[in-house]
C-alpha cells in the first residue's frame, strides 16, 4: 500500500497544515519504521491554534491521512495552543526505532522540550486525551518530528 497524505478542500492553503503534511511525507519516505507505524495508525488528532483561530484535524486510516480544516468528528487527542508552540512540538527529537522522545540536555531538541513545558505551565498549550492515548500520541510525535 502506498501511504497517502491528502488535504480536504481549502486546507492546503493553511501554512501549519502544509508544514505538518510535508514533515509526514518526508518521514514516511525516509524511515521504514515510521512508515510501518503510519500504516498501522487509525484515529484522529485535532490541532487548535488559539492565537490565529486555525483548527485542523488529521484523520489517519491505515496509511492514509486526510487533513481537514476545523475539528471534524471526535478526535482521540486535541492539542490547543499558540501556533508557534504547536510548531515547536515538531522540534522535539524522537528516536527512529523506538517511538520515544530523546529528552536529555545534550540532545538538540532539549530547548524545544523546555519551551513546550513552559507553555503548558503558562496555559499556552493544553493536551486533551493525552493519558488515554499515550502510545498513539508517541507515534504521532515520531511521525511529525524533525529527524534530520
Amino acid at each position: 500500500m502506498v501511504p497517502l497524505v491528502d488535504f480536504a478542500y481549502g486546507t492546503e492553503a493553511v501554512a501549519l497544515a502544509q508544514t505538518l503534511a510535508d514533515r509526514i511525507r518526508i518521514n514516511i519516505d525516509k524511515y521504514q519504521t515510521i512508515r510501518d507505524d503510519f500504516l498501522r495508525m487509525q484515529g484522529s488528532v485535532a490541532l487548535v491554534s488559539q492565537d490565529t483561530t486555525v483548527a485542523l484535524t488529521f484523520r489517519f486510516d491505515h496509511g492514509h491521512v486526510i487533513v481537514h480544516r476545523g475539528v471534524v468528528g471526535i478526535p482521540q487527542i486535541t492539542m490547543r495552543g499558540d501556533e508557534a508552540v504547536l510548531r515547536t512540538l515538531t522540534e522535539i527529537p524522537f528516536g527512529t526505532t523506538l517511538p520515544l522522545p530523546k529528552l536529555a540536555p545534550f540532545f538538540p531538541g532539549w530547548r524545544a522540550w523546555q519551551n513546550v513545558r513552559r507553555a503548558q505551565k503558562q496555559d499556552r498549550l493544553t493536551f486533551y486525551g493525552f493519558w488515554f492515548h499515550l502510545p498513539w500520541l508517541l507515534r504521532l510525535g515520531r511521525l511529525v518530528a524533525n529527524h534530520g
